[in-house]
């Protein structure tokens, strides 16, 4: 049986959050980076990213196949995704990133090529 907590915050909690940088997310995200990445997938990609959410956005870099989060705030390809748990059903192959990316779920800056490599690095 799940456990289902609901918070009922006022109008000036909700900004009062929405200012406040968030470790925890950080941790979230990077996890779920580091457990999924597949280095075998990854052998032809030399890029930095970020993953770019509404609130926040994480960087990384993947260097023929060793993924690492430097401290950046510049990226070659951006990935841009309504939630976390979206980005995390995408990665996970739980949701067709092909209809995704057709719906606007899931964009990018460009290099369209590069998305779908990106992509693949993360399908464990």
């Amino acid at each position: 049986m799940a456990l289902r907590v609901v918070i009922v915050l006022d109008k000036s909690s909700v900004a009062l959050l929405a200012c406040r940088p968030r470790p925890w997310m950080e941790k979230r995200v990077r996890g779920f980076l580091r457990d999924s990445f597949l280095p075998e997938a990854a052998m032809d990609i030399d890029t930095d990213i970020e993953f770019r959410f509404q609130d926040h956005s994480e960087f990384c870099a993947i260097r023929r196949g060793v993924l690492t989060f430097p401290d950046s705030r510049a990226a070659g390809l951006v990935l841009y995704f309504r939630c976390q748990d979206e980005a995390q059903a995408l990665l996970a192959g739980s949701q067709d990133l092909v209809e995704a990316f057709m719906l606007g779920r899931i964009r990018s800056n460009g290099h369209l090529i590069w998305v779908f490599q990106v992509l693949a690095a993360f399908r464990a």
